[in-house]
């Protein structure tokens, strides 16, 4: 199967298909992703079985990891992977149960001088 590229709308948003990225990916593919990060800036890769090691592999192929600020709350053994979870999170009084820290911080570092890609 090669990898495909399908908007999702016309203003942002496009799927990719056609990859497993439990596996090495071929540098052409990463360069077809690339694009279609560019272009539609946000992608969306679907029906993916990744372990910790394999997800941040796979986030690797857009830049390095940085490890988590919140140390309360990472997955055993990888820094770099801040678990959220609502499973066993209190229900508000809006009736809503939401993960720990999800309103009032999140993961993509853009506090820093040089965030991760």
């Amino acid at each position: 199967m090669s990898l495909r590229v399908t908007p999702l709308s016309k203003a942002l948003g496009a799927e990719i298909t056609g990859i497993d990225l439990s596996k090495p990916v071929a540098p052409a593919d990463v360069a077809a992703i690339e694009r279609a990060l560019t272009d539609h800036l946000v992608i969306v890769v679907r029906e993916q079985s990744l372990g910790p090691t394999e997800l941040l592999r796979a986030l690797r192929l857009f830049g390095d990891t940085m490890q988590q600020h919140r140390s309360d709350i990472l997955l055993a053994g990888h820094p770099e992977i801040a678990v959220l979870d609502s499973r066993n999170a209190p229900v508000e009084a809006d009736g809503e149960a939401y993960p720990d820290g999800s309103r009032d911080w999140h993961t993509d570092h853009t506090n820093h001088a040089r965030p991760p890609r």
